[in-house]
């Protein structure tokens, strides 16, 4: 009889123990972040080269004086297909390559720089620790020409936010959703 209550003692115990909250840690956090995100990486963006309002944005930036795209100002009746934005030769380093299904529709792919991971701001776990929600920052660097059309300051740090869950064993990244930008 008193092995039995030591034993029901003992797996009170190993039931209560196993079954505590384990918050995420910010290194935890991190290191799965980075593996899903595959930072660092190739930060890209999508030209819309049909679009003339992008086309006329493309124009006043300077990117066809700097050599990079042709623009078509008017367009004649036997150039009514044809996309308003195209790549020159000093474009290419920076075109990415672009699925069929972009390319059918006029859009093109192009490198807008570095992205890395910069750190973790907050985490934050429920308090029964089966999810997590983690803060944190990513940073752009080698900054491409194609950059400024897009109206996003790639210059500051992107605060961005991922969703954790715990299985009773090990955390997991749900989804990432970054914080609203403007991109055009």
């Amino acid at each position: 009889m008193k092995n039995m209550r030591k034993l029901s003692i003992f797996l009170s115990a190993l039931f209560l123990f196993g079954c505590a909250k384990a918050d995420l840690s910010q290194e935890e956090a991190t290191r799965l972040i980075e593996k899903d995100n595959a930072y660092p990486r190739v930060a890209t963006e999508i030209i819309f080269c049909g679009d003339v309002v992008q086309a006329k944005r493309i124009l006043d930036l300077g990117l066809e004086n700097e050599g990079l795209v042709n623009i078509i100002k008017t367009k004649q009746a036997s150039q009514i297909a044809a996309p308003w934005v195209s790549f020159t030769e000093k474009a290419k380093p920076y075109l990415m390559a672009t699925p069929d299904e972009d390319l059918k529709y006029q859009r093109q792919h192009v490198r807008i720089g570095d992205m890395k991971f910069k750190g973790i701001i907050g985490v934050t776990t429920t308090e029964d620790g089966r999810t997590a929600k983690v803060v944190y920052n990513i940073v752009y660097s080698n900054l491409s020409p194609f950059a400024k059309i897009f109206k996003v300051d790639y210059k500051k740090p992107v605060k961005m936010t991922a969703y954790f869950a715990n299985d009773g064993a090990k955390w997991r990244l749900l989804k990432k959703i970054d914080d609203a930008r403007s991109k055009f």
